[in-house]
């Protein structure tokens, strides 16, 4: 989790979450939201805004696992395409 607050995409993303007022400024795009959300006693807002900051962490993580997953299937994939080929290229110089 620490690697993640050090990343600059992500620490620039967490940067929106760090106090209140930056956390309603972010929201401040749905104005009816943004009303809710600024009525609320400064408590409960700060709690909901480490709730939404704790979820991003979440699935910013999820996606960072489903990339390596991913780069890792492709690697996979190719490193058995190029055996394949070695093998099919050996072939034909064999029979030659």
């Amino acid at each position: 989790m620490h690697s993640l607050h050090y990343s600059y995409r992500n620490k620039e993303e967490l940067i929106k979450y760090s106090t209140n007022e930056q956390y309603l400024k972010l929201k401040s795009y749905d104005k009816d939201l943004y009303e809710q959300l600024k009525r609320l006693p400064p408590k409960e807002l700060e709690d909901k805004r480490i709730s939404y900051k704790n979820e991003y962490i979440e699935v910013t993580k999820t996606h960072a696992v489903s990339t390596i997953i991913n780069c890792s299937i492709w690697i996979i994939v190719s490193l058995f395409l190029l055996y394949i080929w070695e093998m099919y290229k050996n072939t034909q110089n064999n029979n030659n």
